[in-house]
């Protein structure tokens, strides 16, 4: 290719999938009769992570116990498998964030959910229904 002038590498989700975060609040804590966490709704939904279900992404858990600032002192702790369905706000049937984590029972409204592995494709694949 002896007149190639320059030459363009597009850095794709293997550069660029670790690189951003979503940081989400719990709005609503379901319990079975014996006190279980069952669900939790978040404010984030499929809108900002279409390709939740088709990648693996990390998630972590804050408490925010007595802080107003958006992360805190406390520390992050990952989320493992686990039975606690994860749901986003806009409350339909595909806006399952995580069908079973370990979500620990002392959650509060308010605390955080931090879905890692969130950036290349999954903001570019984003779509504007429920985002409010």
């Amino acid at each position: 290719l002896p007149h190639v002038e320059a030459i363009y590498f597009e850095p794709g989700r293997s550069l660029t999938q670790e690189g951003e975060a979503i940081v989400s609040r719990v709005l609503d804590i379901r319990r079975t009769g014996n006190d279980k966490v069952a669900e939790i709704v978040v404010d984030a939904c499929i809108a900002e992570l279409p390709l939740i279900s088709s990648y693996s992404h990390r998630v972590f858990f804050q408490s925010r116990t007595g802080n107003d600032s958006l992360i805190n002192e406390l520390p992050f702790s990952s989320l493992k498998k686990g039975e606690t369905k994860i749901m986003g706000r806009i409350c339909m049937e595909i806006d399952i964030l995580s069908k079973g984590l370990n979500i620990p029972s002392s959650v509060q409204l308010g605390d955080l959910v931090i879905f890692g592995d969130a950036g290349a494709y999954e903001r570019t694949m984003s779509y504007d229904f429920g985002r409010g």
